[in-house]
């Protein structure tokens, strides 16, 4: 419990020697005086019956209140007990007002405690020196409230202050958190990203080789497409049993069919073949046709010299048709034809270079073929 004041005086004071209070006595005046304004106090009113047992008490009684009066007299200037006390609100520095009661000097052991405080003298006023007394008791406990007050606004202050810097400290941390989780999805983003697009980098790549399979696809289906167009025209022939001699009024539709169908097959030929192979093919097939036409123009005198100029070019024109469709026997034809040349003895040097030139083509554009599909 906390006291306004703890009173310190010497029970001689109090009550006499058969223990009765004594009328008019100061500790009594000043009690009433307390009780009349409200402040609160503690005072040996039984006397000290025991002082190893009641040093606690007397300590810790002091150490609650707030101000520590000291009622000086002759008999508590003579007082251990007092000596005691005074050093005891001394240690646990107390509010210490010395209210001398009558001239005595202070005890020795605490005049060190006590010299240089104000006192309250109540003989050369006694009523004046009681409302002295009340004053500084109300002003220092007004001043010790406001203290307090302020302490505790200091204190809630702090609080408050502790509070929010750990909610900024918080917060703080949830946006720290808040930030290492965008990044990390970030991260996951981009890795998923960089994911995809070697997918698609992928899927691209693999779209590149299936078409490139669906070309060599049609291009063998444009190559079996020929094949299965002859072989279907020969089997129709067979189960027909048409006979081309014993039928010569459908000889001429047949020859129509076989042009037809070698046409196909040529077709097909040059469809697999690379463009620029196609070119010289057909730069060759221009320079025999050329050759041929002028042959025959020139037929007259030294027919032997033109036909085998004519055998020749018709040679060469086979072998380079044979070479279109894919067949080994097509360098045969023009091995002829170039044999043929050397019996031509009389045929220009330029005829001559020109159809060389022709047949080297022809033999380089075997090297070239799209793809290495061919026979050779």
């Amino acid at each position: 419990m906390k006291y306004d004041v703890f009173i310190s005086y010497s029970r001689k004071d109090y009550v006499d020697e058969n223990k009765q209070v004594i009328h008019g006595n100061i500790i009594s005046q000043i009690k009433e005086l307390f009780d009349a304004n409200g402040l609160t106090y503690w005072f040996d009113e039984d006397g000290v019956l025991s002082g190893d047992a009641f040093a606690p008490i007397i300590a810790r009684n002091i150490k609650d209140a707030s101000i520590f009066l000291f009622i000086s007299s002759k008999h508590s200037n003579a007082s251990e007990w007092t000596s005691n006390e005074i050093a005891t609100a001394y240690e646990y520095k107390k509010k210490i007002i010395p209210f001398r009661y009558d001239n005595s000097v202070y005890n020795d052991s605490v005049i060190l405690y006590l010299a240089r405080l104000d006192y309250i003298a109540y003989k050369s006023n006694p009523s004046k020196s009681l409302s002295r007394l009340l004053s500084s008791v109300q002003e220092y406990l007004k001043k010790e409230q406001e203290k307090q007050e302020m302490k505790r606004l200091e204190e809630e202050r702090r609080r408050i202050d502790e509070i929010s810097r750990q909610e900024r400290a918080t917060k703080l941390q949830h946006i720290r958190e808040h930030i290492e989780r965008l990044e990390s999805r970030k991260y996951n983003l981009e890795k998923d990203i960089l994911s995809q697009e070697k997918s698609l980098t992928d899927a691209r790549n693999e779209k590149k080789i299936i078409e490139s399979k669906i070309l060599d696809l049609q291009e063998e289906e444009a190559v079996l497409l020929g094949h299965y167009k002859d072989l279907k025209s020969t089997n129709k022939d067979i189960v027909n049993g048409e006979d081309t001699f014993a039928q010569p009024s459908k000889r001429r539709f047949k020859l129509f069919d076989f042009i037809a169908n070698e046409w196909a097959e040529l077709k097909s030929a040059m469809a697999v073949k690379h463009w620029i192979v196609n070119c010289f093919y057909s730069l060759a097939f221009l320079i025999t046709t050329l050759f041929i036409l002028f042959f025959i123009i020139q037929v007259g005198g030294e027919s032997m010299l033109y036909i085998s100029q004519l055998l020749t070019c018709l040679a060469g024109l086979l072998g380079l048709y044979r070479i279109i469709k894919n067949q080994r026997d097509g360098l045969v034809w023009l091995f002829l034809s170039l044999c043929w040349i050397d019996f031509i003895v009389e045929m220009k040097a330029t005829g001559i270079l020109a159809t060389i030139v022709a047949y080297v083509l022809a033999l380089v554009c075997l090297l070239i073929r799209k793809n290495k599909q061919s026979a050779w």
